[in-house]
């Protein structure tokens, strides 16, 4: 619905097998959901597994039409080793099992955590600490008397879909089409990301979410909804490197 993942498919019966190194810290996380095929009912079921070495770590089945569910598990036991971990889907109505962004996320004392938050057609000549006489933007006050504030700041152009193209890839609007995007490098990093956002020139059809685990568009909804879906994946994330960009 208003999620976009990168997912890794499996036609019913279909298993797929990576060899992986284990950090010393590390948990498993993936979303687990269900496709339809084309020429399928709306109801059906598939049954999702997920072996470590040969032994079943997890197995759960999930249904057309619910809430993807979200898995974390924990690889204490098989810390620091190389092991072989297999994805399995099994289904008797020809629906296809799917594993979202599967990814090891190494766990450390001091997770790095970075937020991008991108406010749309906000004038900073209406912004109280930029010098406006009423009193618009008392939060922002207080959170840029801790900051570091760039005064002489220009967009590329006046429209959202090239400028936040150029923000989030450090290139020139029609340059930063198809480029790596913050997204794309932090998760080759280690980072697990996410992108939340309500703006259809922001959408994944346009290509802002690559590079992200978790991309999730609302159209039109209000900075509160967004604010609330943030620190929910934030607290999902909290032991891991991560990194959020929030589009209000």
């Amino acid at each position: 619905s208003d999620l976009t993942r990168d997912v890794l498919l499996l036609p019913s019966t279909t298993a797929v097998q990576f060899s992986v190194p284990v950090p010393e810290r590390g948990t498993l996380v993936f979303g687990a959901g269900v496709v339809p095929p084309f020429d399928a009912s709306d109801a059906g079921t598939v049954l999702l597994s997920l072996q470590i070495d040969g032994e079943e770590a997890w197995s759960e089945r999930v249904s057309l039409g619910e809430m993807w569910k979200e898995v974390s598990l924990p690889l204490r036991e098989w810390a620091g080793q190389q092991v072989e971990i297999l994805f399995e889907a099994r289904s008797d109505t020809g629906h296809v099992g799917a594993f979202a962004s599967p990814k090891i996320v190494p766990q450390g004392d001091d997770p790095r955590r970075v937020i991008l938050i991108g406010l749309d057609t906000l004038r900073p000549d209406h912004l109280s600490f930029e010098g406006y006489p009423r009193q618009t933007s008392p939060a922002l006050d207080d959170f840029a008397s801790q900051s570091v504030v760039f005064d002489d700041a220009w967009v590329p152009a006046p429209r959202t879909r090239p400028s936040f193209r150029t923000s989030t890839t450090g290139r020139w609007p029609l340059a930063a089409i198809g480029a790596p995007t913050i997204g794309t490098v932090l998760q080759a990093h280690g980072f697990a990301t996410a992108g939340i956002v309500a703006n259809v020139h922001l959408s994944a059809a346009l290509g802002f979410a690559d590079g992200y685990d978790w991309w999730q568009y609302n159209d039109g909804d209000t900075a509160d909804a967004q604010v609330s879906r943030s620190l929910e994946w934030l607290k999902r994330h909290q032991d891991a490197d991560s990194f959020l960009f929030l589009h209000v």
